[in-house]
């Protein structure tokens, strides 16, 4: 659906900023129709912070994210 499509968009504009670190990315996708286990290559990687998890949180339901050091 669209809306998911902007989610992700917005999702990869907002860890743009936080990229540099050395935490690496992973994104279980799931809706109705289809399920995806990404893990985003090593130019994602970001430096975790509390605003970080906080606005992630914020975007997505709170149950979809962990942080995994």
């Amino acid at each position: 659906s669209p809306h998911k499509s902007s989610e992700m968009t917005q999702l990869a504009t907002m860890l743009e900023k936080h990229r540099g670190g050395g935490c690496r990315i992973k994104i279980n996708y799931a809706r109705q129709d289809a399920k995806a286990h990404l893990q985003l290559g090593d130019a994602w990687r970001i430096r975790p912070s509390d605003s970080l998890l906080q606005t992630l949180k914020d975007m997505l339901a709170e149950e979809d994210v962990e942080m995994v050091y």
